[in-house]
C-alpha cells in the first residue's frame, strides 16, 4: 500500500487568456476552458520556479504528515542595469525556469523563520495585504517583506542575493513567506501575480523550509 505524501508546488495555465469573448474563467476563479496545465512539485527545500507574473496559476499544497513548510515568493521587477543579457531578459519573461539550491545553503533561512516566525518576522512588523484577488489573506500565515526592509531579515537579504546575481535581469521588489501546516493554506485559487502592480514582471517562489513542528 502506498503511504501518503505532502504535495506542494504550483499550477499554471501557460496557454489561458481572459478574453471578452472566449473566458478561461468563471467569475468566481473556476477554471472553465480545456487548455492544458503545467504542474510544477516544490515539495524538496530549495526547490524553486521563475516565471512571468502575467501567466495563470494557482498553488497547490496537500498535507498528509505533520510537517510545516515555508515558501518564499519573491516579487521582482526589471533591473535598470542596461548589462543584463538580452537573451536571458527574454527567456526569464516568457518561459517557466526549475530550478534547487541546496538545502544545506537554505539551513539558517529555515530555522530562523521556523523559531522567530512571531518574532523576527512579527506580523506588526511585515503585515500582509488583508485580501488579494477577492480572497481573504490570514494573516497568522503570511508575511510581506519590501525592499527597505530586507536589512532587517539579514537570511532573506542573502535569498534575495543570490537570486539577483543568478537573474541580473531582474531586481526583488519584496519577498512573500507563507507558512503551510493545513490543506487549505496558501493561495489555491487561479490567480496572476501581475496584479500586485504594473511593475511586477516575474515571480519566483522557493521552498525555504520544511520542518516538525510541536
Amino acid at each position: 500500500m502506498e503511504v501518503p505524501s505532502d504535495g506542494n508546488g504550483i499550477i499554471f495555465a501557460p496557454k489561458c487568456k481572459n478574453e471578452i469573448d472566449r473566458k478561461c474563467f468563471a467569475s468566481d476563479n473556476k477554471k472553465i476552458c480545456e487548455h492544458e496545465v503545467n504542474t510544477i512539485k516544490l515539495d524538496t527545500v530549495g526547490d524553486f520556479v521563475v516565471f512571468p507574473s502575467r501567466l495563470y496559476h494557482r498553488g497547490y499544497y496537500e498535507i498528509a504528515s505533520n510537517m510545516t513548510y515555508y515558501t518564499a515568493q519573491l516579487f521582482c521587477k526589471n533591473a535598470e542595469n542596461q548589462n543584463a543579457w538580452q537573451n536571458v531578459t527574454r527567456a526569464v519573461n516568457k518561459n517557466i525556469i526549475q530550478g534547487n539550491l541546496q538545502e544545506s545553503w537554505l539551513t539558517q533561512l529555515t530555522q530562523d523563520i521556523c523559531i522567530n516566525w512571531d518574532r523576527a518576522y512579527s506580523v506588526d512588523v511585515f503585515p500582509p495585504a488583508k485580501a488579494f484577488d477577492g480572497e481573504t489573506i490570514d494573516c497568522t500565515k503570511n508575511r510581506h517583506i519590501f525592499r527597505h526592509m530586507f536589512q532587517d531579515v539579514p537570511f532573506i537579504a542573502e535569498l534575495v542575493k543570490y537570486f539577483e546575481k543568478e537573474y541580473t535581469n531582474l531586481e526583488v521588489r519584496s519577498v512573500w513567506i507563507t507558512e503551510k501546516s493545513r490543506a487549505n493554506d496558501g493561495f489555491q485559487s487561479w490567480h496572476r501575480d501581475f496584479y500586485l502592480g504594473t511593475e511586477v514582471t516575474t515571480t519566483t517562489v522557493v521552498n525555504v523550509g520544511a520542518v516538525t513542528k510541536d
